[in-house]
C-alpha cells in the first residue's frame, strides 16, 4: 500500500487489517498529495 502511494520510505505503519487499507490509502494519498503540491509551489517561488 505505502509502496503504491510512493511514500514507503517516509512512513512505516504496523500491519493494517485488510478492511481498513483502502480507506487509509485514500486518506494518506490525499494528505501527501496536498503536501507535495505545497512543496512544489514553495520550490517554484524559490527558483523564480
Amino acid at each position: 500500500i505505502l509502496r503504491e502511494a510512493g511514500i514507503d520510505h517516509l512512513v512505516s505503519y504496523p500491519t493494517i487489517p485488510l478492511g481498513i487499507t483502502t480507506y487509509n490509502r485514500t486518506k494518506v494519498e490525499h494528505y501527501f498529495l496536498g503536501i507535495s503540491k505545497r512543496d512544489i509551489r514553495r520550490l517554484y517561488a524559490r527558483f523564480e
